[in-house]
């Protein structure tokens, strides 16, 4: 192998025909570009994949508690008997309502999350400082007067025309009895922003403090749900099995990959369909490492002769010609995989291409280079030239040595 590998590399340093040349050529440099191109595609989908799922965890729960037919009551007894669950991290109480807020520029849907300080400090969540920031103020004399505290995401308030300090109205259905059919009324004072970074998120959501939606909505001693958040993500399913046989079956739990079931369902289809896609690229790019090996095979031929008449066998002659096509391989992998890892740093670190939040869920581009897309990627491409050598070798080594120098 190591004679092989030798005049291999003898073979592609030779000048050869300028037509036999320039295949060489074009057959790096399309392993580098399909290379390029499939590297940047991984990193792009696997950021996008990793920072959808960071941002949608900083505002979900890993866990959400829920009751059959109703709030959650007695919930701070429950919350003692969750935190001593194996793998919980932390508990905390929440509101869900939703309603229609409106303000000097218009009336938009809105979905209130009213949580406890407890909540707004529910896993160190960078984005709910402003929140923390702007519901740490006193009430007033009552939601009637605008005393009442709110932080609302900036889309929205820019959407509403909300600045800090001004008074919104928000109306929510009614509760209870025959009085309950009408919607409610209410008046807040808007004290923050936030933004989560997420489109769907800063354009519908708002925030309020746990004690006031209570009062409000007239439910003294219970709640929506409880938000867990556990210390590993991904035994996040485990952990609420362990929950329900504790709580028993008056309760359900969901964990944060089925609440975004579709959506991550959906990333990693179009993940696969994308790298299927690329390596397209790579195997037109091979086809060049074939045809420049079938031309040599048809220059050396004299050479091929005279290796087999000095004692080289077919399985030599083979061997020359799968190496000269995995260094052309190797060369080009890796060219495109230095090109692909700059272009992959410059997008992580300049952010210089901008998304349509509404559309794409991020404003920005991101990109996370992960080692198993690398291996991927380079494996795959390998393979690829390794197929394409064998054809060429087989007919290297098929060469009769005495029509070859009779008539070569």
């Amino acid at each position: 192998m190591k004679l092989a590998l030798s005049i291999s590399l003898r073979y592609l340093g030779s000048a050869g025909k300028p037509s036999s040349r320039g295949i060489k050529i074009l057959a790096i440099a399309g392993i580098a570009v399909g290379v390029m191109v499939l590297f940047v595609t991984m990193a792009v989908m696997t950021g996008f994949q990793s920072e959808l799922q960071n941002r949608i965890l900083d505002v979900e729960s890993h866990l959400v508690v829920m009751r059959y037919g109703g709030t959650v009551e007695h919930y701070r007894r429950l919350m003692q008997i969750i935190k001593g669950v194996e793998g919980v991290k932390s508990v905390a109480p929440v509101i869900y309502t939703q309603g229609m807020f409106r303000g000097p520029s218009g009336t938009s849907a809105v979905v209130i999350r009213a949580v406890e300080a407890e909540g707004l400090s529910h896993g160190g969540r960078s984005f709910l400082t402003p929140v923390r920031e702007a519901l740490s103020e006193p009430a007033g004399q009552g939601a009637e007067k605008a005393g009442v505290p709110i932080a609302v995401g900036k889309v929205l308030a820019a959407r509403l025309g909300l600045e800090k300090g001004t008074t919104a109205i928000l109306l929510t259905p009614g509760s209870g009895g025959q009085a309950g059919r009408f919607p409610r009324m209410y008046r807040f004072r808007v004290n923050g922003f936030f933004e989560t970074g997420m489109h769907e998120y800063d354009g519908a959501m708002a925030y309020m403090r746990l004690a006031d939606i209570q009062r409000m909505l007239e439910m003294p001693d219970s709640v929506s749900a409880l938000e867990v958040r556990v210390s590993d993500i991904y035994r996040a399913p485990q952990v609420a099995r362990r929950i329900l046989d504790i709580l028993g079956y008056q309760y359900w739990v969901q964990d944060w990959q089925q609440m975004n079931r579709n959506l991550f369902s959906m990333l990693r289809l179009q993940k696969i369909l994308m790298y299927i896609i690329m390596t397209l690229i790579i195997f037109v790019a091979a086809f060049n490492i074939s045809s420049a090996l079938v031309m040599m095979v048809n220059e050396k031929r004299k050479d091929i002769a005279i290796l087999k008449t000095m004692g080289a066998t077919s399985g030599m002659v083979r061997r020359i010609f799968v190496a000269k096509g995995m260094i052309i391989g190797l060369w080009g992998t890796a060219t495109g995989t230095m090109i692909g890892t700059a272009a992959c740093l410059a997008l992580a670190r300049y952010r210089f291409i901008h998304l349509p939040g509404d559309v794409y869920f991020l404003t920005t581009l991101p990109v996370k280079i992960s080692w198993a897309d690398v291996a991927l990627v380079v494996g795959a491409t390998l393979a690829i030239c390794l197929a394409a050598t064998i054809y060429p070798s087989h007919r290297a080594a098929a060469q009769a040595p005495a029509e070859a120098l009779r008539y070569g």
